[in-house]
């Protein structure tokens, strides 16, 4: 389990886990966090097999996989603080039908993760520049998650509903 400094109830804010043990922030930019990276299981849906991935990685890949990274910074900073506060959502519901895995996605299909190895086949000659701006943003975010009364919220997103949603 990790410490966590919750924003205040109901506020809706981001609230950075804290290491209570980790000295305070030497500038008002940079909070000073540590974050336990014990990553994720995840059931892949074309192949049934499940595989693990840091929750570093795993956050990269979800915000790869649900916004362009030509995307304004700031937004994907804030998918990847849904991506991450969903993920540790998901994994808390212990679903017995995901084989012991925390929750699915389609890597190969862009279905709420892929891998960096896919991100760079799918954007060539861009790749460099565009894994630079999803990993600056995951990074960056990635201490960070929503908390309504200590726990994570469901942080459901979409990237489009077309006019409707389930």
């Amino acid at each position: 389990s990790v410490p966590q400094a919750s924003a205040p109830a109901g506020t809706g804010q981001a609230a950075p886990e804290r290491d209570p043990s980790a000295p305070a922030a030497s500038s008002g930019t940079t909070p000073a966090v540590t974050v336990a990276d014990d990553g994720f299981r995840i059931l892949d849906d074309r192949t049934g097999k499940v595989f693990e991935v840091s929750a570093r990685d795993y956050v990269r890949g979800a915000l790869a996989a649900e916004m362009p990274p030509t995307f304004h910074p700031e937004a994907l900073k804030a998918q990847a603080v849904a991506a991450r506060t969903y993920a540790l959502r998901l994994r808390e519901q212990n679903d017995e039908s995901l084989k012991g895995a925390d929750f699915s996605a389609d890597p190969q299909g862009w279905k709420s993760y892929t891998t960096e190895k896919l991100f760079r086949e799918r954007y060539g000659d861009l790749a460099d520049a565009y894994w630079k701006a999803i990993c600056g943003a995951a990074d960056e975010a990635c201490p960070y998650l929503l908390t309504w009364e200590g726990e994570p919220i469901v942080a459901a997103y979409h990237s489009m509903s077309s006019g409707t949603t389930e």
